[in-house]
């Protein structure tokens, strides 16, 4: 199964994410997730590639069995979280090391992460994420990660903060009341509804530990150390908010760079561009600035000055009238007040006149 990130993410999309608090379903209808082979390697994939989604968030919703994700329905989750995968198959050699890590889904149906190849030897890599000795690893992170876990908290509330008054929204919605770990039982992963002070007492069984959505990265690159980190605009601003994380808990965090990208134009464009005399950056503007651009390129300065100088001489005679008729209507407004005013006060002669007499 090879993956592979899409070309461009929606300004306005939002990966889904861990929810704080989830409303008890009726028990025909509730659902749990099982900590099964394909899961566990389509959430360790996307956290490689910086998106910040939870099992829940990839498998709800789907027609699966038992919790568990099957391989029809793989590249369903795997959109949610923003790859496309592609499932192919051929010998374990021949694949491209540019397109690792991949998933191998293996005769009996379960899921190791292909890590690395040595055509030399004719050895490969793998990972397999539902391994004790993996969690065993990524323990030591866990438990500096419970018993600081309000701090890590205000840290990434405070940066959600600080993006917001930036202009910028966060990838992940963190709230309060936002849990940082789940806790896995009989195979399941399950919310814990502690408090973050509350945290601490799960240092002495971190194994059954999991990591919410932004410190899972963070969590695999303590394992496997990720020296740098190329992606698109939609992976890369995940580690907005991680990187609190990171900088707390690592010390470190991978280099991050943006994915190269090009535009081609085509013949006519170009001549359209050199025309108006614009480069391509020009166009990344809006509509309306974009006219105002061409507009000046198309009209002399000369005869700009005198339609400005035009247009504020029609707009001084077209006030005229206007000013007129309000002088008028406050003339007549003057006008019926003094009238008004002169009959009372004949009215109140007219009484005191007949009262005296």
């Amino acid at each position: 199964m090879l993956f592979r990130t899409p070309r461009s993410v929606p300004e306005s999309g939002r990966a889904p994410v861990d929810t704080p608090e989830l409303k008890e379903a009726a028990p025909q209808e509730r659902r749990t997730f099982g900590a099964d082979s394909l899961t566990a390697s389509l959430t360790y994939l996307a956290a490689y590639h910086g998106r910040a989604v939870s099992p829940e968030a990839l498998l709800g919703g789907l027609p699966i069995l038992d919790g568990r994700l099957s391989v029809a329905l793989y590249d369903r989750a795997a959109r949610r979280a923003g790859l496309e995968t592609e499932a192919i198959k051929r010998d374990i050699l021949g694949i491209p090391a540019l397109v690792l890590p991949a998933v191998l889904i293996m005769k009996n149906g379960t899921a190791l992460v292909l890590l690395g190849l040595d055509a030399a030897s004719g050895t490969a890599k793998v990972l397999d994420p539902l391994a004790p000795a993996v969690r065993a690893i990524g323990a030591p992170l866990l438990r500096d990660a419970v018993t600081r876990a309000p701090e890590l908290k205000a840290a990434l509330l405070a940066r959600c903060r600080e993006l917001g008054d930036a202009g910028y929204h966060a990838q992940v919605l963190v709230e309060e009341k936002t849990p940082l770990f789940f806790v896995l039982e009989n195979g399941e992963r399950k919310q814990l509804r502690i408090k973050d002070a509350e945290c601490a007492a799960l240092a002495d069984r971190v194994e059954s530990v999991s990591p919410n959505a932004l410190l899972r990265p963070v969590w695999q690159d303590f394992m496997l150390p990720t020296v740098a980190y190329v992606g698109g605009p939609g992976e890369l601003a995940y580690f907005a908010q991680s990187a609190v994380l990171y900088d707390r808990l690592l010390g470190r965090m991978p280099v991050v760079l943006p994915r190269a990208c090009f535009t081609l134009l085509d013949e006519r464009s170009a001549k359209l561009l050199k025309r108006f005399g614009l480069s391509l950056t020009d166009l990344m503007t809006s509509q309306e600035s974009l006219r105002e651009r061409i507009a000046r390129k198309l009209v002399p300065q000369q005869l700009g000055a005198e339609f400005e100088k035009a247009a504020t001489a029609a707009a001084r005679w077209c006030a005229f009238p206007m000013v007129w008729r309000l002088v008028s209507t406050i003339r007549k407004a003057c006008w019926c007040c003094w009238k008004a005013l002169v009959a009372v006060a004949g009215g109140r002669k007219i009484k005191r006149r007949s009262k005296r007499g």
